[in-house]
């Protein structure tokens, strides 16, 4: 008899507060859209956009040190698969497993034809702009296409310049870290027969003949 007391005297006092705060408390939902009609939120949301807009146009991708002299190296690429590859049949049934998850293997070594060269460079500094033109020169003749990656330099600042109507790209951590990037102006090549990326470093303090 104690226990059942003891249970009403705490049950009934909270459904009845619950009931009268849940009358009392308005509609979240109701109160949101009615704030969002407000001059004072389209105030904080435009100061918002505003921002996020200044975050963009000051970004300037990761910064690389400008290269003193030229150099190459390769960089090895391997990839590892997340999960078991399926081996399928003509039919498109899944027969077994092709290879298990774990698998480590360099993709280049799979590819028929090789992705487009990645120039990397700040377009803001005159210097590393004429020489990545001069090199463009020399990749239009090879390749039907590049990348042009830029680091150091913002989307501002690069929107008051004469770049062209080449599409450019932010440089970004996993480009960095996939072509061990080190210096601007690089040039990223894939060589399928080693199954490697070649990296050349071209310093803007020597001059290039792209005549030849």
């Amino acid at each position: 008899m104690v226990r059942l007391i003891t249970f009403l005297l705490i049950v009934i006092p909270s459904i009845l507060y619950a009931a009268v705060y849940e009358i009392v408390e308005p509609d979240f939902v109701e109160t949101a859209k009615a704030f969002a009609q407000t001059e004072e939120f389209k105030e904080l949301a435009l100061k918002e956009q505003n921002r996020q807009i200044d975050m963009i146009k000051a970004s300037k991708g990761e910064l690389l040190l400008q290269a003193l002299n030229d150099s190459e190296y390769d960089v090895e690429y391997y990839y590892t698969l997340p999960q078991d590859m399926p081996k399928v049949d003509r039919n498109g049934n899944i027969v077994g497993i092709l290879y298990p998850k774990g698998y480590t293997f360099a993709p280049l070594k799979f590819m028929k034809m090789a992705p487009p060269p990645l120039i990397i460079y700040n377009p803001c500094d005159k210097e590393e702009l004429e020489l990545v033109n001069d090199i463009c020169k020399i990749y239009d003749k090879n390749y039907q296409r590049y990348i042009l990656l830029t680091s150091g330099c913002s989307l501002e600042e690069m929107s008051k310049l004469e770049l062209g109507t080449n599409n450019r790209f932010l440089l970004d951590k996993d480009s960095v870290k996939k072509f061990n990037l080190r210096y601007t102006v690089s040039v990223v090549t894939a060589d399928l027969i080693k199954g490697v990326f070649n990296v050349k470093v071209f310093s803007k303090h020597k001059n290039y003949n792209t005549n030849k």
